[in-house]
Parts: structure tokens; sequence; C-alpha cells
């Protein structure tokens, strides 16, 4: 059984997602990411890249 406390918690994620207050960052349609999604990954990707190959 799932704790009530978690069904809450993704009937609260659904409502904001309906609403609009929450965005995911992918078109509803194709899947592709968003432009201001796929380029947050994409700094994500290279600033983490930098950290990994940094010498201490």
């Amino acid at each position: 059984a799932v704790p009530q406390e978690v069904t809450d918690r993704v009937t609260e994620i659904q409502e904001m997602l309906r609403s609009g207050e929450l965005e995911t960052g992918v078109d509803p349609v194709s899947g592709a990411l968003l432009e201001a999604a796929a380029e947050a990954t994409e700094a994500a990707t290279a600033e983490a890249t930098a950290e990994a190959t940094a010498t201490p």
C-alpha cells in the first residue's frame, strides 16, 4: 500500500502541472526538451564536466 502522504503529494504535483504553476521543461506532444530546459541541461553538463576534470 502507498502511504497517504505520498498519494497526497502526487495529487498536489498533478494539480500544479494542470494549473501551469509547475513546468516539466518537456513538450507534452513531442516529448522534446523545451529550449530553456535544454539550455539548463547543457550548462549543468558542462559545469559537471569542468568540475570532474579540474585538478586540485
